[in-house]
């Protein structure tokens, strides 16, 4: 696709057309509208960076187990990247991707449930992969840390065959990625500072939990569970 608003909203419109399939890739290099997690937006420079959604058809999930695909997706990329460079990558729970504390990857999951399965799932991915310049300081590219320029096109096959690869692994076993996604979460088992309903806290991520949220011990021992609008991250 040449060029388009938001490929998740393209997908959306093939599935509502009946015309979607399981693997579907929609990919543009110049995506005008990208969109981000609370209706954020997502800014590309045109034909530098990758940008596209996949179809999924997940029906082998409940609505409560959809946080698979979060781990399937993010994972996917840290350890595509990592391979890709030699550097380490981490996630930010719940899917950003991260380098060194700087964003190099946003991913929008949008599910349709029907029933007691999830039917449709979109998986948009922005990517940042040529680009030399960005207008917020925590945002990073492929290149500026690897200093070698990537073909777009081939980089997205790579990509989507190792999203599709580790999607295939969970249909068997829900829980196998799990632990590897534990191992590439961003401050796992370290101390630092979040701030909940206003106040700084000191806690270490422990896990996340059956339904994706993310479970904290704090100094004194008690340990609770937070949902994404419930706790930021300050680093």
């Amino acid at each position: 696709m040449t060029s388009c608003q938001s490929t998740n909203s393209e997908a959306m419109t093939l599935i509502k057309e009946k015309k979607s399939e399981h693997g579907l890739i929609i990919n543009t290099y110049v995506q005008t509208k990208g969109r981000g997690q609370h209706q954020n937006s997502w800014l590309s420079q045109d034909h530098q960076n990758l940008t596209f959604s996949m179809i999924l058809h997940p029906q082998f999930l409940t609505p409560t187990e959809q946080f698979q695909l979060t781990i399937v997706c993010s994972l996917s990329i840290a350890s595509f990247l990592t391979s890709l460079s030699g550097k380490m990558f981490h996630i930010k729970w719940p899917n950003d991707i991260l380098y060194q504390n700087k964003k190099i990857c946003g991913i929008l999951i949008e599910n349709i449930i029907k029933g007691k399965t999830i039917a449709h799932s979109i998986i948009g991915i922005g990517l940042n992969i040529n680009q030399d310049s960005f207008k917020i300081k925590e945002a990073i590219s492929l290149s500026q840390i690897t200093k070698t320029k990537y073909e777009l096109d081939l980089l997205l096959d790579q990509l989507t065959d190792h999203m599709l690869s580790n999607y295939d692994r969970i249909q068997s076993n829900t829980n196998i990625l799990k632990k590897e996604y534990l191992q590439q979460l961003f401050q796992y088992e370290e101390w630092a500072n979040y701030l909940v309903k206003g106040e700084i806290i000191t806690a270490k991520i422990i896990g996340i939990s059956e339904v994706g949220m993310l479970r904290l011990e704090y100094v004194n021992g008690s340990i609770q569970e937070f949902g994404l609008k419930e706790i930021k991250f300050l680093y």
